[in-house]
C-alpha cells in the first residue's frame, strides 16, 4: 500500500514514503542505496541490507494500517498504562571499582523463584558490571506508584542478596564515579548476549564507511565553569555501558499517542533537571548529567537523538527509521507471523528500532492478550539510586505528561516550539537545577525553583487526571517539590560530599571516588532521597 496524507502540511517524510517498492531514493533518502555497500567491500552485506529496509518497510506499513483500522489497545477516558526499566552498576564492596560479574549475578536472579513473581525480568545490559530488571506493567491509578517503589525495593535487595555473595555491592547511579580509563575497553562488554560485540564491530563499520580515521572512539565531556573536562579514547562501544538510566513508559490509545510523544518532548529538561545524577567523569567534574554527553559519543552520534520536529501522525517516528540515513545493525530477516486475532509480531520493524536511541522512543508491542499497542519509552532520566527518588522522578514524568495534555488540549506545539524543547533538554544535562529554561507561553527563561508552584500544578493535574491515589500524589510529589525548593540533585551531592577535591582540574583520588561508590549503594540500601542525604550522612559513612 501507499501512504497519501490528505492534509498538505503533513510531514514530507511520510508524504514521500512508499512501501510498495518504489525508486530507491523513495524509500531510502535521496542519497539511495549506493550508501549500503559503505558498510562492507562486498556486495553481499549491501544486499541483506537493502532486503532488510525493505521487509522494515512492509512492517510499517502494516502498523499503519493496524493504526488506521483502530486496532490498538484503547484507554477510557485519560486512562494508560505504566511500566519501568531500571538499570544499575555492579562494584567491588572494596575499592567501589567495577565488577564484571553481571553473567554469575544474573544466573542467580533468573533462576532463583525467591527473587520476585517474574524472575526473567533480569536482563543483562552493554557491559560486564551492569544489569537491568523490568517492573510489571500496571494501569494507572490507585497506589501505583507506592506498589512500584515496593517491587524496586525488592528487586534490588534481591540484586544486593547475590551480589553480596560475590564480594560486590548494588550501585543504582547514572555513571559509576569509580569507572577509570582501564576499565574503558573491548574487555568490558558483556559476554551475556552476542549483540553487544555485533553491535560494535557494526559501529567499527560505520566509521570506516565514513572515512573516519583512527580505530579508537574518542569521547570528551566540558569541565564544570571553564575547567578542562574529562577526554579519552577507547577501542570500543563501552562507554555506553558506563551508564545507567531508569526508562518510564507511557502506554496510550493511538489516537492519544502523537499527543503524549510530542509532549514526552516538551517536557524532558523539566524531568531531567531535578534528576541530574553523573557529573564526574574519570574523576573530573563536568555536566551535572554526564550521561547525555557520554552516550551521544558513545558510538554513532546519528543513532542517539532529540529529535528535530514534533510529529503528526502516531507512524512519523517509525518511518523515521526507514528513510533517514539510518543503517540497520542486523540485517537477517527475521520471520514475522500473527497471534490468533491476527495481529502481526513485526519483528524486524521492534529490532531496528531498538538500535535507534532517541532520547523519547516510540515502541510498539504486543500484550500478552494478543492486542497491538503504542507506548513511549522516556529514556532521558538517569537511575537514581533511592527508589523512592526513582518513582518521584517517573511520576514527575507521567504527571506533567498528562497535565500538559489536560491543560492544552493536546497539542503542546501551539504554545512551545520544539527549538525550546531541544534548547532546555541540553540546557538540563549541563546545570541540572540551575539551568535556566524555556516554559510555555513564556518569553523569558527561568530555573525550575522560580517555576516551582507552576509545575507541582501540572503534574499534579496529570496524576489527578490519571486516577492516582492523592496518598501517593502527595509523597511523590513532596519528594520532588522538597528536591527542587532545596536545589538538591544527585549531582550537587556528591560534588558537595568531595568538596574541594571536586573543584579544580585535577582529578579526584581513585580512594576518594571509590569511597562515593560504596556511599551511593548504601543510600540505595536505605532508601535515603537525596534531599534528606545531608542530614543522615552519618549513615553512608564507611
Amino acid at each position: 500500500m501507499t501512504y497519501r496524507p490528505q492534509d498538505p502540511k503533513e510531514n514530507p517524510e511520510r508524504r514521500a514514503f512508499d512501501v510498495t517498492g518504489g525508486a530507491p531514493h523513495e524509500q531510502f533518502g535521496p542519497e539511495g542505496p549506493s550508501r549500503l555497500g559503505l558498510l562492507s567491500d562486498t556486495l553481499g552485506r549491501a544486499g541483506l541490507e537493502l532486503g532488510f529496509r525493505q521487509q522494515v518497510g512492509k512492517e510499517t506499513a502494516e502498523l499503519m494500517a493496524l493504526i488506521a483500522a483502530g486496532r490498538m489497545e484503547r484507554f477510557d477516558g485519560h486512562n494508560a498504562r505504566f511500566g519501568i526499566e531500571i538499570e544499575m552498576h555492579l562494584a567491588d564492596q572494596g575499592s567501589g571499582k567495577p565488577a564484571s560479574i553481571n553473567a554469575r549475578v544474573l544466573d542467580r536472579l533468573t533462576a532463583d523463584a525467591a527473587n520476585g513473581p517474574d524472575p526473567k525480568a533480569w536482563t543483562c545490559e552493554l557491559s560486564k558490571w551492569q544489569i537491568e530488571c523490568r517492573t510489571g506493567v500496571a494501569l494507572c491509578a490507585g497506589n501505583v506508584l507506592s506498589a512500584y517503589e515496593l517491587e524496586i525495593q525488592s528487586r534490588l535487595a534481591a540484586a544486593r542478596a547475590v551480589a553480596k555473595e560475590h564480594g560486590a555491592i548494588v550501585v543504582p547511579i547514572s555513571h559509576l564515579p569509580s569507572i577509570g580509563e582501564a576499565d574503558l575497553s573491548l574487555d568490558g562488554l558483556s559476554d551475556t548476549h552476542d549483540r553487544y560485540h555485533r553491535a560494535n564491530d557494526f559501529a567499527h563499520a560505520l566509521r570506516h564507511a565514513r572515512t573516519i580515521h583512527g580505530e579508537n572512539f574518542p569521547v570528551h565531556v566540558p569541565g564544570r565553569n571553564g575547567g578542562a573536562g574529562s577526554s579519552y579514547a577507547t577501542d570500543s562501544i563501552i562507554t555506553a555501558g558506563t551508564i545507567c538510566s531508569l526508562q518510564p513508559h507511557l502506554q496510550v490509545s493511538a489516537e492519544r499517542f502523537v499527543d503524549m510523544f510530542n509532549i514526552s518532548h516538551a517536557i524532558t529538561g523539566f524531568v531531567l533537571a531535578p534528576a541530574a545524577s553523573s557529573p564526574l567523569v574519570l574523576g573530573r567534574a563536568g555536566w551535572k548529567e554526564g550521561r547525555i554527553s557520554l552516550f551521544e559519543q558513545a558510538w554513532d552520534p546519528t543513532r542517539v537523538f532529540f529529535g528535530t520536529h514534533y510529529i503528526e501522525h502516531p507512524i512519523d517516528p517509525f518511518i523515521l527509521n526507514v528513510t533517514a540515513d539510518l543503517h540497520p545493525m542486523f540485517v537477517a530477516v527475521q520471520q514475522g507471523g500473527a497471534n490468533n486475532a491476527g495481529v502481526p509480531y513485526l519483528p524486524n520493524l521492534v529490532r531496528h528500532n531498538g538500535t535507534i536511541h532517541r532520547w523519547n522512543r516510540p515502541i510498539f508491542g504486543v500484550n500478552e492478550q494478543g492486542e497491538p499497542h503504542l507506548r513511549v519509552e522516556h529514556r532521558a532520566l538517569p537511575v537514581a539510586p533511592a527508589p523512592v527518588d526513582n518513582i518521584a522522578n517517573a511520576a514527575f514524568f507521567w504527571g506533567l505528561s498528562y497535565g500538559l495534555h489536560v491543560k492544552y488540549g493536546g497539542d503542546i506545539s501551539k504554545v512551545f516550539p520544539f527549538e525550546h524543547a531541544k534548547a532546555n533538554f541540553y540546557a538540563a544535562a549541563k546545570d541540572g537545577l540551575e539551568a535556566k529554561l524555556y516554559f510555555p507561553e513564556e518569553r523569558q527563561q527561568y530555573t525550575m525553583a522560580e517555576k516551582l508552584d507552576w509545575l507541582m500544578g501540572v503534574a499534579r493535574l496529570g496524576l489527578e487526571t490519571l486516577g492516582v491515589e492523592r496518598s501517593d500524589t502527595d509523597k511523590y510529589l513532596g519528594v520532588m517539590e522538597a528536591r527542587i525548593r532545596g536545589g538538591v540533585t544527585e549531582a550537587d551531592w556528591m560534588l558537595s560530599v568531595l568538596g574541594h577535591s571536586a573543584s579544580s582540574d585535577e582529578r579526584v583520588p581513585e580512594n576518594v571516588l571509590g569511597a562515593l561508590t560504596r556511599q551511593i549503594a548504601r543510600a540505595s540500601a536505605l532508601n535515603i532521597p537525596v534531599h534528606e542525604r545531608a542530614d543522615r550522612f552519618s549513615e553512608l559513612a564507611d
